[in-house]
């Protein structure tokens, strides 16, 4: 026996149906005649009528890209019998579904049972839920390698089951072809998803048919529509802005003075709440992040024992972070990082939370999630309440935009401002500082350097 691909439009040869039996692997394949079509769309035996080929008008077309076994006749004489050969009622009754034009047992061919085995075995189908459960163990699986984090996982995962799974909980894997991929990204497009958004479900999508093509269950993954994802510079706070952000995080808080242990009061959902004032410390996290170019992720895994101050020339606070973002390397803070530090360090060790393996900002969550996240709601407070959520230019700001002044400083008051070296110690690259920072930067804002 030997398996032939043919391509859609491609015939098959005429002798082929004549000397053999054809057995349909995958695909569509469609009989044609000068006065009637057959469609063979299920794996079968497809040349077992003797009527068929009697003029040279009829032909099989392939609908699809298809794969027939050619099995000579000559291989399956029998001097016993001319039936199948079947081991059980079961394998009988598969014989029968897939061949369909059989009228009489007269009729069936003599095909030994184990073609029929290798017809099965090569045209298994895999449900998509059966690939997204594979997908998923090894994404939790490089959570537990540390390749990525459990938050990256939860996004997956959320991506997945939103509205991947729903779209295409009835298709087999092998059957999805960039039509279908299409039309699930023409789903979500109407659903109002910003580009960036689009390209997290098409790239959740992507990790799936590549776990597919791993197993060779596919040949290669379908093409993926590329989404243009527009970039923005993220909004940050002029010197004037900042000082009000800090001044009146202060007099936010002041009602805080001792750590209120959690119950159903302040806890809400596995998420600490504070409806009335800003939580304590809010005005050290602005202050640090704005001294030390940190991200938000970096703020619910810094410890105590990252950091290290440094007193000579320049004071400052050297840190030693876990890698996040892909990006790993030593953090040289600002002088104005190091009071932050200190005022945090003596509120904290009150409550005995100071030590090596504390951290740094709200110690008393070990949800860590559940922190970034109290810091963020907070901080969304504080920019409402100063008015100060969107930039004059409309630019939505956040906790990262706390990130984005410290660089976006830098680069405008910096006397000596080596590109290089602030990408390096940001954990960035100078792409990224030239895409969403220094874009901000007009040559008047940095007029003395144009007149120097």
């Amino acid at each position: 026996m030997v398996v032939k691909e043919y391509r859609l439009g491609q015939k098959v040869d005429n002798y082929l149906a004549q000397d053999n039996h054809l057995i349909l692997l995958t695909g569509k394949l469609l009989y044609v005649n000068s006065s009637d079509s057959k469609l063979f769309d299920t794996p079968q035996i497809i040349n077992q009528n003797k009527e068929y080929f009697s003029s040279s008008d009829e032909f099989f077309i392939p609908i699809e890209n298809t794969q027939i076994a050619v099995v000579p006749k000559e291989e399956n004489k029998s001097t016993k019998s001319n039936k199948v050969t079947v081991d059980s009622k079961n394998d009988k009754a598969l014989y029968q579904n897939h061949t369909s034009l059989a009228q009489t047992e007269s009729d069936y061919p003599t095909i030994k049972q184990d073609y029929f085995d290798f017809l099965i075995s090569k045209t298994k189908q895999h449900s998509l839920l059966d690939v997204v459960k594979i997908t998923l163990q090894n994404e939790q699986a490089k959570v537990l390698r540390n390749e990525i984090t459990q938050h990256t996982y939860r996004m997956t995962y959320s991506r997945i089951s939103k509205h991947i799974v729903p779209f295409f909980k009835n298709y087999m894997v092998e059957s999805i072809a960039y039509e279908d991929i299409n039309r699930f990204y023409n789903h979500l497009s109407l659903e109002g998803y910003s580009a960036i958004t689009l390209s997290q479900y098409l790239v959740a999508l992507k990790k799936v048919l590549e776990t597919a093509k791993a197993h060779s269950w596919i040949n290669e993954v379908p093409y993926i529509p590329k989404v243009k994802v527009q970039k923005k510079a993220r909004g940050w706070f002029t010197l004037s802005e900042y000082k009000t952000l800090y001044k009146e995080s202060i007099k936010l808080s002041l009602f805080h003075t001792v750590i209120t242990p959690p119950s159903h009061r302040n806890k809400r959902d596995g998420i600490f709440t504070n409806q009335q004032n800003l939580i304590i410390g809010l005005n050290w996290v602005i202050r640090f992040m704005v001294n030390s170019f940190i991200r938000p992720v970096d703020l619910k895994i810094i410890q105590h024992q990252h950091i290290e101050i440094v007193k000579g020339k320049y004071t400052y606070l050297r840190l030693n972070l876990p890698e996040t973002k892909r990006h790993i390397g030593q953090i040289i803070t600002l002088p104005g990082a190091v009071f932050a530090y200190q005022s945090l360090v003596k509120y904290y060790k009150q409550f005995n939370l100071a030590k090596p393996s504390d951290y740094l900002f709200l110690p008393e969550i070990n949800d860590r999630q559940a922190a970034i996240t109290i810091l963020e709601n907070n901080f969304r407070k504080l920019l409402i309440h100063c008015n100060l959520r969107v930039s004059t230019n409309g630019l939505k700001r956040t906790l990262y935009s706390l990130r984005h002044s410290a660089i976006t400083y830098r680069l405008l008051y910096g006397k000596k401002t080596d590109l290089l070296t602030l990408a390096r110690n940001a954990r960035t690259s100078i792409d990224m500082i030239d895409k969403y920072y220094a874009s901000e930067v007009s040559a008047e804002m940095k007029i003395d350097h144009i007149h120097s």
